[in-house]
């Protein structure tokens, strides 16, 4: 979907929701990988997203937050205020992008499952490469989407519910 359409036929939307994307992080106490997804897809692919963010850990203390896209449109990011009784938009920054001689930043988890994958990257990309480990579906594609990972590896165990609300922000974002 490159436009949002101008009219939707219920039948061809499916909304995806993540109460709690993260929830082994949530278990081991990582909580700024911990995000609440929400994902719209109109006929398979993903129109709008929006991913709640309570516990973010930038800039430090930080209000809950939420980052959505509507692809076509662009992305936003609101944030509470310091009284908690109102959100107001904050800015989102714009996101780093890779040029040729960079560090290659790969984002994945730490399973053993997609390390061979991992070392298979690292052999086809001339340059530096530096690894991180980052939790969460949601999380490693927000990375990737605002410039803090150049690529993310997800195991195969990911489902559309993990991944509709992030890839939208991604793609309104031009990747």
């Amino acid at each position: 979907v490159d436009e949002p359409p101008s009219e939707l036929d219920m039948k061809d939307l499916v909304v995806f929701v993540d109460p709690l994307d993260g929830t082994r992080e949530f278990v081991e106490g990582r909580l700024n990988a911990v995000q609440s997804l929400i994902g719209v897809c109109y006929k398979g692919k993903p129109l709008m997203g929006a991913l709640g963010l309570p516990f973010p850990s930038e800039p430090s203390p930080s209000k809950p937050q939420a980052v959505f896209g509507l692809i076509g449109r662009g992305v936003g990011k609101l944030q509470i205020v310091h009284d908690e009784s109102s959100i107001e938009a904050c800015e989102l920054h714009d996101p780093r992008h890779y040029c040729d001689g960079d560090t290659v930043n790969i984002s994945s988890g730490d399973s053993g499952s997609i390390q061979r994958y991992l070392d298979l990257a690292e052999d086809l990309i001339a340059g530096k490469v530096e690894r991180q480990v980052v939790g969460a579906t949601g999380n490693k594609i927000l990375c990737v989407a605002l410039g803090d990972s150049t690529i993310s590896m997800i195991h195969t165990k990911t489902s559309l519910w993990d991944t509709a609300a992030p890839t939208t922000v991604l793609e309104a974002l031009g990747g």
